[in-house]
């Protein structure tokens, strides 16, 4: 706030108004407020109000929101893949490790870092008939 006025002010504040976007509404709205109190160049408060406007403008326009709203349904989606994922990497070694089958660094890294739902089912049905860990990725079993 001590450098927010004259000619420099939009250099301060500007950048400010956009870190508040990262924030969510409710708090952009309280940082907003707390800025505008501690500005006392007429210019400078101008300035904050316009900049303040277009914020407001981003948390409450219907466009906007649809995006966030996008977003976390995206979230959401991506959570659940992952979830299930590492769900069936971990089933997939419990098959190997319930059969008395040792399984190597190598083999568990490949497994656990794989999110291909598909390849994961493909190796924990593998997981019932092999007799050695490596060979969940041979072609030539299913």
């Amino acid at each position: 706030m001590t450098h927010g006025r004259g000619p420099r002010a939009a250099a301060i504040l500007e950048p400010l108004a956009f870190a508040l976007r990262t924030v969510d509404g409710e708090s952009a709205a309280v940082f907003g407020q707390l800025i505008e109190s501690c500005l006392g160049d007429p210019r400078a408060k101008d300035l904050w109000r316009d900049l303040m406007s277009e914020i407001r403008y981003f948390f409450n326009n219907p466009v906007a929101e649809k995006v966030r709203e996008e977003g976390r349904v995206e979230g959401r989606v991506t959570g659940r893949e992952e979830g299930r994922a590492e769900d069936r990497s971990e089933i997939t070694l419990e098959i190997l490790e319930w059969r008395g089958i040792p399984v190597p660094g190598a083999v568990r890294e490949r497994v656990l870092t794989c999110t291909d739902l598909n390849q994961l089912k493909v190796w924990s049905q593998r997981a019932v008939h092999v007799t050695r860990a490596e060979d969940l990725f041979s072609e030539g079993r299913a």
